[in-house]
């Protein structure tokens, strides 16, 4: 995580797929994982990692990885996908669903 915090995005991802690899249980490197590679340019792998976590079900990212696959998919221009991850993160409840509601009436359509 040190070098998630330093912002070298595509040294943690790196150093993340090596913790993912010894342990692909860990929910929480496959998340920083994915935001580091969408962070590092590297947005369809990133999606991909994001995608992968929002489809096995609950866990304590799941809110987060739906909030920033959705941004992955805002990026990618893919509104439709981006808005059903959206929907996903203002039904839990949770910490993101205020600015999810917003990024919501942003790229829905009039």
């Amino acid at each position: 995580m040190s070098l998630y915090t330093m912002q070298d995005y595509r040294g943690a991802a790196a150093q993340l797929a090596a913790v993912t690899n010894a342990e692909p249980d860990l929910v929480a490197a496959k998340f920083y994982r994915g935001v580091s590679l969408m962070l590092a340019g590297e947005r369809i792998a990133g999606i991909q990692e994001l995608r992968a976590i929002t489809e096995a079900g609950d866990s304590l990212y799941l809110e987060r990885a739906h909030f920033y696959l959705a941004k992955g998919l805002i990026a990618e221009h893919d509104l439709r996908r981006a808005q059903e991850q959206l929907e996903k993160v203002t039904a839990q409840h949770g910490d993101l669903e205020k600015q999810a509601a917003m990024l919501l009436a942003e790229i829905r359509p009039s």
